[in-house]
């Protein structure tokens, strides 16, 4: 057994693989929300927690399935005003599936991947709101190099959204954003080597955007800092804070007149519990999350909320 491997069983880190990609929905708000600018295909904290960067060890396979909601009634404009809107409900559906091979680069583990995602949007009291469940616009990372430098561990990935999921102009049910977009992040965990531990994490992300069909809309590029501490109160179960900030660094082009393109940006707080059964393979997490946005501009606000399971599979 290698060192990584050794490393990876006494500490019994639960790797999360939606904690380096995430996939959520390209869902559209309806009516006072339309002229909102058009948000990054990476949801803020959908992929991140207290141990976000920790890569699993070489000759793993990854298995995640995650489910995701997203509740939103108010639309915050450019000048912090809240508008009321129509409830809405975003719900999704992912399956990461990937591979880290036993190639040294630079040092660092490779893990490429495919992030399936499913997803709907039902906006309440609208009566006729289709609740059928479409795929989404899939993730291809062709990259991801993580390192295992005791108790720190980076990381660096690449992810490319493809617009393969439903998206008609106008409408407030799409899954898909009718675009290509590219994603760069870069990571880094700290994590005690302690019977205990403490563990924090900070990921930066940055994503551009192609234009996106039948509107020829550009949208402006995307910067996220998600992160989270926490501590591994009794063996296998960790209690903690996860937080992000998100914010448009360019404007978009294209836009209709009259839409306000001033730049979005957004603040979520909240909790986060893992829990690795002892009857599940060894590095299992059971994982949620729940995130209450606010200081919100040009952009609706809500609650974010993520229950995850993840299974490595050792050869």
């Amino acid at each position: 057994m290698s060192k990584k491997r050794d490393i990876w069983h006494i500490r019994r880190i639960s790797y999360l693989v939606g904690i380096l990609f995430a996939v959520i929905t390209a869902l559209e708000l309806p009516q006072a929300a339309a002229q909102q600018p058009i948000p990054g295909n990476y949801a803020p904290g959908a992929a991140t927690g207290m141990k976000g960067s920790i890569m699993a060890p070489p000759n793993t396979f990854i298995f995640e399935n995650a489910t995701m909601h997203f509740y939103t009634r108010d639309f915050v404009d450019s000048s912090g005003n809240k508008t009321s809107i129509p409830t809405s409900n975003a719900l999704a559906n992912r399956t990461i599936l990937g591979y880290v091979f036993d190639t040294d680069i630079l040092g660092a583990d490779f893990f490429p991947a495919v992030i399936i995602p499913l997803a709907n949007q039902y906006v309440r009291p609208t009566p006729d709101s289709e609740k059928d469940f479409q795929f989404g616009d899939i993730i291809l990372q062709p990259v991801a190099l993580g390192w295992h430098l005791d108790e720190w561990h980076p990381t660096i990935a690449y992810n490319l959204w493809l617009p393969t999921g439903r998206f008609n102009e106008g409408e407030n049910n799409n899954t898909g954003k009718g675009l290509v977009s590219h994603l760069i992040q870069v990571g880094v965990t700290w994590l005690q080597t302690t019977e205990l531990p403490w563990s924090w994490t900070v990921i930066g992300r940055y994503e551009l955007f192609g234009t996106q069909e039948d509107t020829d809309i550009r949208p402006g590029q995307v910067l996220t800092i998600d992160g989270g501490a926490g501590k591994e109160v009794i063996k296998g179960f960790d209690l903690g804070v996860t937080g992000y900030f998100t914010t448009q660094t360019t404007r978009e082009s294209g836009s209709a007149p009259g839409t306000d393109t001033s730049r979005y940006r957004t603040f979520g707080v909240g909790p986060e519990i893992n829990w690795r059964p002892s009857f599940m393979p060894e590095g299992s997490n059971i994982g949620f999350r729940s995130y209450w946005e606010f200081e919100s501009q040009n952009l609706a606000q809500g609650v974010f909320s993520i229950l995850s399971i993840a299974v490595p599979i050792a050869f």
